[in-house]
């Protein structure tokens, strides 16, 4: 090989050499890129809620990849090349920490995976029936929104323990814009979960999303309500008071409405009742007529008290005495003297024996044996009292011998309720 053939070889191969530095270097030189926000992929769910566990969230979870390779490489990426997969594979209720996977093309590097591990939460798969509630904005004055009928009464919402917890009611959102009394329509609406402050609560699921409302425009009418009672309370108690509702909120088509003059309830009975009793009013109502907002549990209320009694008894010694004869002596017959409270347990506890202090009037009494009412002062609303014996024997003056038309004892006698009187004796 001629010498300058030699040298046109080694200055080919130098050029070649150069141009490839160049064009990787200059033209297409090497390059990173970072990938944000791959959504990762978790597996094994079917599983974990096979043994009946679940997130405890919406398993939302992202990662941010770097990698490497030529500028022209980097240039044809885009997300949907890199695929970022995680297994829940043996995982236990709590906080369990995964480690994420990351797939690109060959053609490059995977330089960084942040996060390489996701906190994941897991907890207990439950199913829970929550009550689902029809809400609408308020109807025109006199008309009121009816529900004719539901294809649920309640939905069981399904997710983790601690998120089905969050939610109070599922709701519905009916529209009756357009409606006019007496129309009816029937839709299906979509369901939501709510938590208590009516926030939607994310990450869980509803038996049925939707639900198939009927619902009429109708209208509002208050009549007379026909509402009794019978029975009488039981062991020692009577009935204080009883508060039953005299009128009623009702609502229909407006023809049906009209034709409605009263509503009848069933008889309520309180027999035997010992304390204060509530009880719902069951309304009869025809075909078509339905209770309005603010009627649908009226309530009957009765109100007892339990009755007792309280005894004291007094010498003749404790007798008071008013109008005794001035200089004349006189003299009580030894006696023990009963006085009894009836009444409200409450009220004849309170009563003390000095309330009850029996006494006698000699005003006019001179020289003779007098057979003397017993007289209570005592005054209190639902108190009655009774006095034995209802006299006393008194010697006023000196009288050596008790006529005969006076001998004997009489009989006591009973008091009325604050009347203070005790057999044939009066009161102040």
């Amino acid at each position: 090989m001629s010498r300058s053939k030699t040298l046109n070889i080694i200055i080919s191969v130098l050029a070649s050499v150069l141009l490839w530095i160049y064009v990787i270097n200059v033209v297409n030189p090497p390059s990173t890129m970072t990938v944000k926000d791959i959504p990762v992929q978790l597996e094994g769910l079917e599983n974990l809620e096979a043994g009946h566990l679940t997130i405890a969230g919406d398993g939302s979870y992202t990662v941010d990849v770097t990698l490497s390779a030529s500028r022209a490489e980097l240039a044809g990426i885009s997300e949907k090349d890199i695929r970022a997969t995680a297994s829940l594979a043996g995982l236990s209720a709590g906080q369990n920490y995964i480690n994420v996977n990351v797939k690109a093309p060959d053609s490059v590097t995977i330089d960084d995976i942040r996060s390489q591990k996701i906190q994941v939460y897991i907890d207990e798969l439950v199913e829970v029936e929550k009550p689902l509630y029809i809400a609408h904005k308020d109807a025109p004055a006199g008309s009121e929104v009816t529900v004719l009928s539901r294809s649920h009464e309640a939905m069981k919402v399904i997710g983790a323990d601690s998120l089905v917890k969050l939610v109070s009611q599922v709701r519905v959102d009916l529209d009756i814009d357009g409606m006019e009394l007496g129309d009816e329509k029937t839709e299906n609406l979509i369901a939501i979960p709510l938590d208590a402050e009516g926030n939607i609560v994310q990450a869980v699921r509803l038996e049925s999303p939707s639900v198939e409302v009927g619902v009429a425009m109708h209208e509002v009418r208050t009549v007379p309500l026909r509402a009794g009672y019978v029975g009488a309370p039981g062991l020692g108690a009577v009935l204080k008071e009883a508060s039953i509702p005299t009128q009623v909120n009702i609502k229909g088509q407006p023809d049906a409405v009209k034709a409605i003059e009263s509503i009848t309830s069933a008889v309520i009975n309180i027999e035997g009742i010992t304390a204060d009793a509530s009880y719902i009013i069951e309304c009869t109502l025809p075909k078509g007529i339905y209770l309005a907002e603010g009627s649908e549990n009226l309530r009957a209320n009765f109100k007892v008290s339990q009755m007792g009694d309280i005894s004291f008894s007094y010498s003749r010694d404790d007798l008071l005495v008013n109008g005794a004869p001035e200089g004349e002596p006189y003299m009580i017959d030894d006696v023990t003297v009963t006085v009894t409270a009836s009444g409200e347990l409450d009220t004849v506890r309170r009563i003390q024996a000095t309330d009850l202090r029996p006494s006698i009037e000699l005003t006019g009494m001179m020289n003779g044996y007098f057979d003397v009412p017993i007289r209570l002062s005592y005054s209190q609303e639902g108190v009655t009292l009774s006095v034995q014996p209802g006299t006393v024997r008194v010697l006023v003056g000196e009288v050596k011998e008790e006529p005969e038309e006076n001998a004997g004892e009489d009989e006591g006698g009973e008091v009325q309720e604050g009347s203070g009187e005790g057999g044939e004796g009066e009161s102040d």
